[in-house]
């Protein structure tokens, strides 16, 4: 295939990708499009309605002759005209018609006859005259909003424009085939026909607006992209999931979707995580590893959905796995795995000496695996990550569990991630489809890899292409919801946390 051959397939491929996400995008925004549509179709019929004005319409069809005429002389040698033949007009052009009709002559006879009031330049604006489709047959109409100006002035012109035609040219002949006509209103009403307008255009420029939206947003859409952009191996895609379950109250709440319930979760759900994890193993044989970290670039990305199930996955191999919730900010490992947080020792509580690892380490049968929660919540989260206590946790459970998985903050939001480089170093990277920009994200990639961090891959989480869902949309379950200051806002502390002493 040539060059030429593969640009022309690849730019109808990326227009159609994009048509196709600029109708998802407007599925999504129906509110939108609709009540755009609607205020604007409004705003043209409140315009529409409010500058209305009748404009009224007075007809007269002339008809020009031309003749010819032979000059004879009588017996006493007087001479004479007489006229040998008359045909009808064949003038196509009007435009000299229309200069005569507009002349100071008749304008005057009008404006003389309308009295004051009425301009000199009104009443020229207001005639017209346009040839007909037979030949030699002309329209001379008469517009204004004065229905009494429409009919004086076409009366003035049935009086005086023939006769004005026949001094300027004696060879021609006028023939009044229909009188002047009572005036008519010439406009209608317009005021729904330009609502339907606004309608439209409102929602051709919501459609538009989403459309250059879609196309010049750089997020990452596909595991092209992810190979592409940022320049890291692919590890795999976790389409969408629902989940629900029901409370003391009988009301359903969100759960993440997990893969130790097989009977809830899609084929391709599992198998995803089945292939994440077989990357995942080799990658740590070969950096002879038993730990590593997931993150993101910001919050609601999916990551704690990814670190609980990958953990699943390697626990479902037969191997003892530890899942830590590391995210000592927003802990919620155990919320997601349907275990009450609230009052239970964690991380925090060991390095604060006040717990041990055998007395917070619980084993979830449902899962398979063990959990260290997080103790709570910190302000001085990266405090704790950083000190020595911490380091020295981290060395035991590595020799006490085959796989012990982290789940850490969103990488660019906070530095927690970035402190535990040099201790963790092998890192999963969640990625969330067309959600942060790319750049965001392969800038987040390099500097964890300038501090050492081997990348394991990245994973493009919350994907369309399998099967349809809606957990994901819900922003993980809401626990990191952007303001209006962007990515981060709870790690910037919107509400007060908790502080303890390291």
């Amino acid at each position: 295939m040539s060059g030429a051959a593969i640009g022309n397939t690849t730019s109808e491929k990326f227009s159609y990708s994009t048509l196709l996400r600029t109708l998802k995008a407007l599925l999504k925004r129906l509110w939108l499009l609709a009540a755009s549509a609607i205020a604007l179709g409004l705003v043209f019929f409140i315009v529409a309605a409010v500058t209305y004005v009748e404009v009224y319409n007075s007809n007269m069809v002339i008809a020009l002759t031309t003749g010819t005429y032979v000059t004879t002389y009588d017996e006493n040698g007087n001479q004479s005209k007489v006229l040998t033949n008359q045909k009808i007009y064949d003038e196509s052009d009007a435009n000299k018609y229309l200069v005569l009709l507009r002349s100071d002559y008749i304008v005057d006879k009008i404006t003389a006859e309308m009295g004051s009031g009425f301009s000199k330049s009104e009443a020229r604006d207001s005639l017209t005259i346009s040839k007909a489709s037979n030949t030699g047959i002309f329209k001379i109409s008469a517009n204004n909003k004065d229905k009494n100006f429409c009919e004086k002035a076409l009366e003035v012109a049935n009086k005086y424009f023939p006769e004005y035609l026949k001094d300027l040219d004696p060879s021609i002949g006028v023939v009044v085939v229909n009188s002047p006509q009572e005036p008519i209103v010439a406009n209608k009403h317009s005021s729904i026909k330009s609502a339907g307008l606004g309608f439209l255009l409102g929602a051709v420029l919501v459609a538009a607006g989403v459309y250059i939206s879609e196309l010049v947003r750089d997020t990452v859409r596909s595991s092209d992209d992810a190979r592409v952009k940022l320049n890291a191996r692919f590890l795999g895609m976790i389409p969408n999931l629902e989940q629900y379950s029901k409370t003391a109250l009988n009301k359903k709440t969100m759960r993440g979707p997990l893969l130790s319930n097989e009977n809830s979760v899609s084929f391709a759900f599992i198998e995803s995580f089945k292939s994440i994890r077989a990357k995942v193993e080799n990658n740590l044989q070969e950096y002879d590893k038993n730990i590593f970290a997931v993150t993101s670039t910001f919050e609601d990305e999916g990551k704690t959905t990814l670190s609980i199930n990958l953990a699943c996955a390697l626990a479902q191999t037969g191997k003892s796995v530890l899942l830590m919730d590391c995210d000592l900010r927003r802990p919620e490992v155990l919320n997601m795995a349907g275990i009450k947080e609230e009052g239970r020792p964690g991380i925090i509580q060991i390095v604060k000496g006040t717990e041990t690892c055998d007395s917070t380490i619980k084993f979830v049968r449902s899962l398979g695996l063990f959990i260290l929660p997080g103790g709570g919540t910190s302000g001085k989260a990266t405090e704790i990550i950083a000190s020595d206590e911490f380091k020295e946790l981290l060395e035991r459970v590595k020799s006490e569990f085959d796989y012990v998985v982290l789940d850490t903050p969103p990488a660019r939001v906070v530095s927690d991630c970035l402190t535990m480089v040099p201790v963790v170093n092998s890192i999963v990277y969640a990625v969330r489809e067309d959600y942060a920009k790319a750049n965001n994200v392969a800038d987040t990639l390099s500097e964890l890899e300038i501090a050492g961090a081997n990348i394991i891959g990245t994973v493009l989480t919350m994907t369309t292409d399998g099967e349809d869902g809606s957990f994901y949309n819900q922003g993980m379950l809401g626990l990191y919801k952007r303001g209006r200051t962007g990515n981060g806002s709870y790690y910037g502390y919107e509400r007060e946390a908790q502080t303890d002493e390291v």
